[in-house]
């Protein structure tokens, strides 16, 4: 993810990444705690396109992952054309609800794969055909109407369709 992120800000777009802090329970085989503090420079000014986020809190599994919860996934707007991925004119943002883990680990062992690894991940499906996660995977993000604010629920993704 790191070389992602850098490559997506570049000096050439007016920032660059001087400093990455990852989580110290990071798993790369699972990907649990797959999160980072990155600090840029110059510094991010917040605009109309560029807001804070809320990290969740304790309680969030228990409030919001629950089974048909809807969230949103904004890509970077990767098109998959002939075997390579091409930056879309303009970027994307993709319907998801969460899953069961019944049906998470039944979509997972049909397409040869492990089911969520630890009590820190959930499944989520796209809607209509959509597939946010493209090759890097992207943030799901959960509007808590009381508080009337996003929050960010995590993801992870895999490329094939159906993959997540």
């Amino acid at each position: 993810m790191l070389h992602v992120l850098q490559e997506m800000y570049k000096p050439d777009n007016g920032r660059k990444i001087s400093r990455v802090i990852l989580h110290p329970d990071f798993d790369n085989e699972t990907k649990a705690n797959d999160i980072a503090l990155l600090k840029f420079e110059p510094e991010v000014n917040f605009s109309q396109t560029i807001q804070p986020i809320c990290l969740p809190e304790l309680n969030f599994s228990e409030k919001y992952l629950i089974s048909g919860q809807k969230g949103l996934v904004p890509g970077w707007g990767y098109n998959y054309t002939l075997y390579m991925y091409i930056p879309a004119v303009k970027y994307e943002m993709a319907n998801v609800s969460v899953q069961p883990e019944d049906r998470c680990m039944e979509a997972s062992q049909s397409q040869g794969l492990s089911s969520c690894s630890t009590t820190k991940m959930f499944c989520a499906d796209y809607l209509k055909g959509v597939n946010a996660c493209m090759y890097r995977g992207a943030p799901m993000v959960i509007y808590d109407e009381e508080e009337e604010r996003y929050i960010l629920a995590f993801w992870i993704g895999h490329s094939q369709t159906g993959r997540k």
